[in-house]
């Protein structure tokens, strides 16, 4: 083995080692994007899928995909676990792998947070052993159809990601929304992401997978710098690209368009990282960009929920790049497609002939996918139940309790008073002294509660007898008011009488006009302080009135517990 086949191989085994740790970019794009209760679930449905997938590839997959033609050239000889392969193919073999667990995990997110364990299992390894390596055979082996008539797919824009999204597609449109997603009149209802950090760590890890993705899939060579540059591009531009038109559609754009966004770019300069330059390479991103948000939006229109948005990134990005390869294709590509096919080929017949290609894949990938979806909703029930999707899959699918969750369920029953026990096992954990803390909230609730109840039973008992107490005042004091009405008439006839006999001169005297002068002058002294008595004799009556109605209020609660 000489020097530059050593150096290819090493390439080739670094970039199989740095498309595998997309596995881990994946797994954190996907917990974290997924409510807190399920996280556990899908982290699993990834591991899950990376051992399905590459187990079934090793067993017949790789077979199917690259090996001779068989059934007029559209599905490799099955030879089962690699038999026949030499040495130096075990490179390649690695290399294949690790893109086949690529396109099955991409199904995960889609269909995350309602899907049982099961027939995902099921699923990932349909996939494996039938739809990912039939179209790759197609694409990807010298023999295959579509390579045959010119078909450019560098890297897997359609091999791998189209695979996976429009199987994911067809996955969501089977078992339907997450409870919640959509209101009563369709309009869709934000599910957030329980951690935002955790996605973005997802997605700079699966940036960094991406070198090895595109760049591994040409020997290492001159050429493997600007593949990696356009790579870069697509992806730097693609993010860049949502982050300007969200915000000058939304006012503000959110991470998530941002972060998905860049892999949309990823996605879209896959397919032509080896026959584009880097502003190419740009606009290709841009172009990832734009397929994404609008199919993202598409999606919501049609009522079909993506927890991650797969189908938009994967599938509808993924149409993107593999038209574009044939719109910005240099002049080079266009020469040596001339000389595959034996006649002149201009940009418009390989624009046609990568829309062919594009079209082939969302078919195969939709149909075949929907067709085991229907197949494995019959063995085995797809979605789980409406109270096991409330309880979160992490406890309904694998029985594994979250920290947080319980002890919000133990809050919640202390506040009803339900008669929770207490979350024994978490105590030495990292949550015990939240727990300690809200053990000493809740007791202080307690007697905050008890100190309320007597307060409530001070009323009930005592309500009725002040309320009676100032309706006897006020009775009072319309009898204090009719008496000085009485006193005042005999006043006023007196005051007649006296002013009837003052005709005659000398009848009444001086000191008898004083007096009655002063009399007139007390009386209309207490008239008026009779008025102002009424008055707030009447504020006190409707305060009694509230605080009688108020009692009444609280009594109808502790009837009702009783």
């Amino acid at each position: 083995m000489d020097l530059q086949t050593q150096i290819t191989l090493l390439w080739l085994m670094t970039c199989t080692g740095l498309v595998f740790f997309m596995q881990a970019g994946f797994t954190c794009l996907e917990a974290g994007s997924v409510r807190s209760k399920n996280s556990i679930n899908v982290a699993l449905k990834n591991i899950i899928s990376f051992i399905i997938a590459a187990a079934v590839y090793y067993i017949l997959g790789y077979a199917f995909q690259f090996g001779k033609p068989w059934v007029d050239g559209l599905i490799g000889r099955p030879l089962i676990a690699l038999k026949g392969v030499d040495q130096p193919e075990m490179f390649v073999f690695l290399y294949q792998l690790v893109f086949c667990t690529t396109a099955a995990v991409i199904v995960s997110g889609a269909v995350a947070e309602r899907m049982r364990f099961l027939p995902y299992i099921l699923a990932t390894g349909g996939m494996g052993l039938i739809l990912y390596p039939i179209y790759g055979h197609w694409v990807w082996n010298p023999e295959g159809w579509m390579h045959r008539i010119g078909y450019h797919d560098f890297a897997g824009s359609s091999v791998v990601h189209m695979m996976g999204g429009f199987v994911a597609l067809a996955g969501i449109v089977k078992i339907g929304p997450r409870k919640g997603r959509f209101d009563a009149h369709g309009k869709p209802r934000d599910i957030h992401a329980s951690n935002v950090p955790l996605v973005a760590l997802g997605t700079f890890i699966l940036f960094f997978g991406w070198i090895g993705f595109n760049g591994g899939s040409a020997p290492f060579g001159a050429q493997t710098g600007s593949i990696v540059l356009n790579t870069f591009m697509g992806g730097i531009f693609g993010g860049v690209a949502c982050l300007l038109v969200g915000w000058a559609i939304h006012g503000i754009s959110g991470a998530a368009t941002i972060m998905n966004g860049i892999l949309a770019g990823l996605v879209a300069i896959t397919a032509s990282a080896d026959i584009v330059t880097a502003p190419a390479a740009c606009l290709i991103g841009c172009g990832g960009g734009m397929a994404y948000l609008f199919a993202d939006w598409l999606l919501l229109r049609f009522k079909l929920d993506d927890a991650v948005s797969a189908v938009p990134v994967h599938g509808a990005a993924g149409i993107s790049g593999i038209l574009s390869a044939g719109i910005f294709a240099k002049p080079e590509h266009l020469a040596s497609l001339t000389a595959l096919l034996g006649h002149p080929v201009g940009r418009g017949q390989v624009i046609g002939i990568q829309a062919v290609g594009a079209c082939v894949c969302a078919m195969w990938a939709y149909a075949g996918g929907y067709l085991m979806w229907t197949i494995l909703n019959r063995i085995s029930t797809l979605r789980v139940t409406p109270d096991e999707e409330i309880v979160g899959l992490n406890y309904s699918e694998h029985l594994v309790r979250s920290p947080a969750d319980e002890i919000v369920s133990y809050l919640a029953a202390r506040a009803n008073r339900e008669g929770a026990a207490h979350p024994h096992d978490l105590e030495g954990g990292e949550y015990a002294r939240l727990v300690a803390a809200i053990e000493g909230w809740a007791g202080r609730i307690d007697k905050d509660r008890e100190e309320l109840e007597q307060v409530r039973g001070w009323l009930g008992r005592d309500a009725d007898r002040l309320y009676e107490v100032i309706r006897r005042c006020e009775e009072e004091n319309r009898m204090q008011a009719k008496r000085l009405e009485a006193v005042a008439h005999k006043v006023e006839m007196v005051d007649r009488e006296l002013r009837r006999r003052a005709a005659t001169p000398g009848a009444v005297s001086p000191l008898a006009s004083e007096v009655m002068e002063s009399v007139r002058e007390k009386l209309r002294e207490m008239q008026a302080g009779g008025n102002n008595v009424a008055y707030y004799w009447e504020q006190l009556r409707n305060l009694g009135s509230s605080l009688f109605r108020n009692t009444r209020s609280l009594h109808q609660p502790a009837e009702g517990n009783a």
